[in-house]
């Protein structure tokens, strides 16, 4: 169209690609043919007009765990003229409200690695630790993380194992920053690995290994 508010419509179709006759029918009439299209009515009979609002509704309201076939098996119960060919057109009906009115669904946003990324890192770890004189040993506790356990003495105070493992751990992160993050924020990691130096802390949690 603005080719057309400077140019012939043949030359207009000519510097678009198009043909001059669909050029002509776009300048009469511009909708796309979706546009065009008429809604189709429908066929038949809606067959749960008389129940759904009345009945299938509110057993969803009562019950929003409740499962689609459940409610089709009691509509039938309540109404032996109805044949099993509503069963579709139920469930569809009931995924359509759900998705309007139904209990808010939860969304999560996991973090993904590549295979091998994670044992990968734990290794290097391990190596630099080794060459500093700190023994590790990789831990694996059923989740998608892998803790790297460094025995220490009894002389060692919270304060001091938590300002190392943030130092380690910065460092890490300034050296490959394309790998490590020390930042917990998960808009800024971008694929990287959360080195989660704050485990360290006293009153913080693990899985004592045995």
């Amino acid at each position: 169209m603005k080719l057309r508010q400077f140019h012939p419509t043949a030359i207009a179709a000519a510097k678009a690609s198009i043909s001059p006759a669909s050029a002509c029918r776009i300048e009469k009439d511009p909708r796309l043919p979706s546009g065009k299209q008429v809604q189709r009515e429908r066929r038949r009979p809606d067959p749960l007009a008389s129940i759904f609002d009345d009945e299938v509704i509110p057993l969803l309201q009562a019950s929003p765990g409740i499962r689609a076939v459940a409610i089709f098996e009691e509509m039938i119960r309540r109404h032996p003229e109805r044949d099993g060919r509503i069963r579709r057109t139920l469930e569809r009906r009931i995924r359509s409200w759900r998705a309007l009115h139904g209990l808010d669904q939860e969304v999560i946003f996991r973090q993904v690695h590549q295979p091998g990324q994670l044992g990968q890192a734990a290794t290097d770890i391990r190596d630099i630790l080794g060459a500093i004189g700190l023994q590790s040993w990789p831990l694996v506790s059923g989740g998608k993380r892998v803790h790297v356990v460094v025995p220490l003495v009894p002389e060692a105070n919270w304060d001091d194992v938590k300002s190392f493992c943030h130092n380690f751990a910065e460092l890490l992160a300034k050296t490959e920053p394309h790998r490590f993050i020390a930042n917990m924020s998960r808009a800024k990691r971008k694929g990287r690995m959360f080195l989660h130096y704050l485990r360290n802390g006293q009153g913080s949690t693990a899985i004592c290994p045995w």
